[in-house]
């Protein structure tokens, strides 16, 4: 039995029915190799078109390139048969600032455009961003028909997008979006697509992941480059302002303002400083131009104009403030300028050849005032940003620049206080020497008054002999006339001797009255004491007869001479005495019973210390009292009967002058006894 080794030819058909059957076969291989061929070739033109997308994601330098992406995307399709594209557009979403940031190319139009685009203002613009952000990859198709998408239309126009007057024709608005972390790569239609065409932008979607993760990258370091520009900006206004000593020196900081804002990219024609001051119920305005030229220089009041209350009122509420001036408007302002008194030269003021057609002014608010920056077009919200951290840094600055203005006008009014109090110290205690020096008055006046007798009684006698020696010599005694003169010239010594003692004592007294050149030298401190315990009781004698007082002294004999500045040493052994000597006075006009006031002064040296002791058997001091002796104007004299300087100039001078210690011991109705401690 035969097998038919070709199962396709009919093993019993004629010859020709054979071959007919045989080329309808090899046709049909044909038809679907070249199906199959045709299919190849257009995933070759797909996967061409895909590797387009990959090459220019490679080639991103920038985040606005991703607009070609887009372009390339929405060219592709078209060479696939996908016509009904009216734009493709990548975004990326800022939550801060309840933004994204779109890239998009609009095929119909052959335009691209970069929009930033507030999403909350649209709830189901809302809606589609919220998704986005909470399913990574996912696939959202948006339909816009009838009322929600003239609503729509609405939205779009309130946020200045694209003009689309396609759009506006339409019946209906088809988006596709593949959600991709923290954006999505979106395209819509006119019309529904079709089935090839999603399955078409979900393969460009795939190739599409590359050149996303480039732009998140470019994105990010982009941002890491802008903040770096922002921060070295706003180093350079903290470093400027803190070289400011004057209020003239902001017309030196507006220069700088423009220059940073060039630096942050924000664009303007004009900017200034606007510096509020409330108690004063006016605003200094400061404009320049970019190179530092004054442009105008205003005070105005808060109220000088409707334009200038609602500036200040949008700052009272720290909240940013837009007006638009067309060129009349920005002439008119010039004029009342003008005859304001404000500015001088328009052609200067106005800064260029012609006023500007139109201008948009922004105040942008801070603690101390306004940040103006005007230009031709609103601002956007992300340049406000900038603008605003470039106030809040300036507003910081300007801060420290017035803590310093003010420390530094505190500092000058304490100085010139010191002044004042150092004047006044000076002329109390000079005040104080002259007390004290009428205090000794009458006890000088009865020191010198010994000396003085002697003289005077020396020279009636020298007189008297010198008659004598001229009778004995008329007669030729010469020996008698020889032992005369030896008795004259004994008389000139003492004379010369009670003369120098007083010489002494006035000296001693000038020296008291005078200020102190605060120059130590080696002093008897034993007959230095001793000298002013005399003159301090003699004087209080010579004011009340019916003073009297037990005086003791103790002196060591082996203190030798103490390096001190003796006028003023001498004062502080005349603050005490005297003290001392109105304790004990006062416990004896008090009527205590068998009371006898006693004063006892002593020295002592031990080791490498010297002691003034002064001890009174008064009231002593009060406990409440004992913690405020030393303190100026401190004291429990009767009003008229002090000023309270004596004990603290003394407390200065042992401490201060001499690096010594002044110390107080007391029990109350027993006395006290103050120490004077001195080094050797």
């Amino acid at each position: 039995m035969k097998t038919n080794k070709n199962p396709d030819k009919p093993a019993s058909l004629p010859e020709a029915e054979r071959i007919l059957a045989e080329n309808q076969v090899l046709k049909n291989t044909i038809i679907n190799q070249k199906r199959e061929l045709e299919q190849k070739t257009l995933e070759i033109e797909i996967e061409a078109s895909l590797e387009k997308v990959r090459v220019f994601a490679l080639s991103m330098k920038r985040p606005a390139d991703m607009l070609e992406v887009c372009r390339t995307i929405s060219e592709q399709m078209q060479v696939h048969g996908i016509h009904d594209v009216r734009n493709v557009q990548t975004a990326l979403i800022d939550n801060k600032n309840n933004t994204y940031i779109n890239y998009q190319y609009f095929t119909a139009y052959g335009e691209v455009s970069i929009e930033e685009t507030k999403y909350n203002k649209h709830p189901k613009v809302f809606e589609m961003v919220e998704k986005m952000q909470q399913s990574a990859d996912a696939f959202f198709v948006v339909k816009f028909e009838g009322e929600e998408l003239e609503k729509f239309r609405q939205y779009r126009k309130a946020d200045h997008q694209f003009p689309d007057p396609l759009l506006d024709a339409s019946t209906s608005l088809n988006y596709y979006f593949y959600a991709i972390g923290g954006g999505w790569l979106g395209l819509s239609t006119y019309k529904p697509l079709s089935d090839e065409g999603l399955d078409m932008f979900r393969r460009f979607h795939k190739a599409f992941g590359l050149a996303y993760r480039r732009f998140i990258d470019i994105e990010h370091a982009e941002t890491l480059a802008r903040e770096a520009i922002r921060h070295s900006s706003l180093d350079r206004v903290r470093g400027q302002i803190a070289n400011m000593r004057t209020t003239e020196d902001l017309q030196h900081i507006t220069p700088l303002i423009w220059h940073e804002l060039e630096i942050l990219g924000v664009p303007f024609i004009r900017c200034g400083l606007i510096i509020i001051n409330e108690s004063a119920f006016n605003v200094q305005i400061y404009l320049t131009s970019p190179v530092g030229n004054a442009l105008g220089s205003m005070l105005l009041p808060l109220d000088y104009n409707n334009f200038i209350a609602k500036t200040y009122a949008h700052w009272r509420k720290m909240k940013v403030y837009t007006e638009h001036w067309t060129s009349q408007e920005f002439i008119a302002w010039m004029k009342s300028m003008l005859e304001f008194g404000q500015i001088r030269d328009p052609g200067i003021y106005q800064g260029a050849a012609t006023p500007p057609e139109s201008l948009y002014l922004h105040f942008v608010p801070f603690g101390q005032g306004i940040l103006y920056v005007g230009n031709v077009a609103p601002l956007a919200d992300e340049k406000l940003s900038l603008i605003n951290s470039l106030a809040e840094t300036f507003s910081v600055a300007y801060a420290r620049y017035e803590d310093f203005s003010k420390l530094r006008k505190s500092k000058e009014e304490v100085e010139q206080a010191l002044l004042e109090l150092k004047s006044t110290q000076m002329q109390l205690i000079q005040s104080e020497k002259m007390a004290s020096l009428g205090e000794l008055a009458a006890g000088i006046s009865h020191e010198i008054q010994n000396p003085l007798n002697f003289v005077n009684n020396f020279s009636e006698m020298s007189k008297e002999l010198i008659v004598e020696i001229q009778e004995e010599l008329a007669v030729g005694n010469w020996q008698l006339a020889n032992e005369i003169l030896k008795d004259v010239s004994d008389n000139l010594e003492k004379i010369n001797h009670h003369g120098k003692r007083a010489d002494s004592i006035i000296k001693g007294m000038l020296q008291h009255s005078r200020s102190s050149p605060g120059i130590k030298e080696p002093t008897d401190l034993n007959a230095l004491v001793d000298e002013f315990l005399r003159l301090a009781y003699h004087g209080l004698r010579a004011r009340d007869k019916s003073f009297n007082a037990i005086l003791e002294t103790d002196f060591d004999p082996n203190l030798g001479k103490v390096n001190v500045v003796p006028q003023d040493m001498g004062r502080v052994i005349l603050n005490l005495i005297t003290n001392a000597f109105y304790a004990v006075n006062e416990k004896r006009i008090s009527g205590v019973e068998n009371y006898q006031p006693l004063v006892t002064v002593s020295t002592r040296k031990t080791n490498d210390k010297v002691m003034v002791l002064v001890h009174d058997n008064g009231n002593g001091i009060p406990t409440p009292v004992l913690e405020k002796i030393f303190q100026p104007f401190f004291t429990t004299k009767p009003a008229g009967g002090g000023t309270g300087l004596g004990l603290s100039l003394s407390y200065d001078i042992v401490t201060k002058g001499h690096g010594g210690e002044l110390k107080v011991k007391t029990k109350e109705g027993e006395g006290s006894e103050f120490i004077v401690l001195l080094n050797v």
